[in-house]
């Protein structure tokens, strides 16, 4: 070999020796830098993991809490409204009692008034213009009849022992007039009759209106 391929040979050896160690060192770091990005990706997965499992985890409690919120507000609206129905069922039984008490107190007034009032207003003022009148003639009547009497003429009543005169005075004329032998004499008014035994009057039977009238 020449002196010239001898040269060559030798700085070609010297480069390949040169470049073994950086190479292997490139390699070594090479397989360096894959195992830590390896083991980046496997921390990174690992972390990932973990963060969709604690996102999860949350969205269930918060579901969860949804869930809880939205039954208790159906049973406090099932409430309400089985305590709105309850008032509201109280309150038409209470209205219907009011109803029919109200209708009873209207029947009971009704059955009063025709009980009571079978006199009329019409006889009412009658009654109250002859008092007036007979108060006026309170003079003329104390000639006539004892002072008790008078003031039982001028009240509309008649008692035992009046004559028929007073009595006439106090309810006016009879509407009939029945004559009992030997000597008793019966007065009928309206409701009322006044029994006389010798010109004086024995008993007065007022009668009372049906119980049951009206209903």
């Amino acid at each position: 070999m020449g002196p010239v391929v001898r040269i060559v040979v030798a700085l070609f050896l010297t480069s390949v020796f040169q470049m073994a160690p950086a190479r292997a060192t490139g390699e070594r770091g090479m397989f360096a830098t894959a195992s830590h990005a390896g083991g980046m990706i496997q921390l990174g997965q690992r972390g990932r993991t973990d963060k969709d499992r604690w996102q999860e985890e949350e969205e269930r409690r918060v579901k969860k809490r949804k869930s809880e919120r939205r039954a208790e507000r159906e049973k406090l609206e099932r409430d309400r409204a089985r305590r709105w129905s309850k008032e509201r069922r109280l309150r038409m039984d209470r209205a219907a009692r009011e109803h029919l008490e109200r209708q009873r107190k209207q029947r009971e007034a009704r059955s009063r008034s025709m009980e009571e009032g079978y006199e009329t207003r019409q006889q009412n003022r009658r009654r109250a213009r002859r008092a007036r009148r007979l108060n006026a003639d309170r003079s003329a009547l104390l000639k006539r009849f004892p002072p008790a009497w008078v003031v039982g003429i001028i009240e509309g009543r008649v008692e035992k022992g009046w004559t028929a005169d007073a009595v006439r005075e106090s309810w006016g004329r009879p509407r009939r007039v029945l004559k009992v032998p030997p000597s008793d004499e019966v007065w009928v008014y309206p409701r009322k009759r006044v029994i006389f035994t010798g010109g004086a009057v024995r008993q007065v039977v007022v009668e009372q209106p049906a119980t049951g009238a009206g209903r």
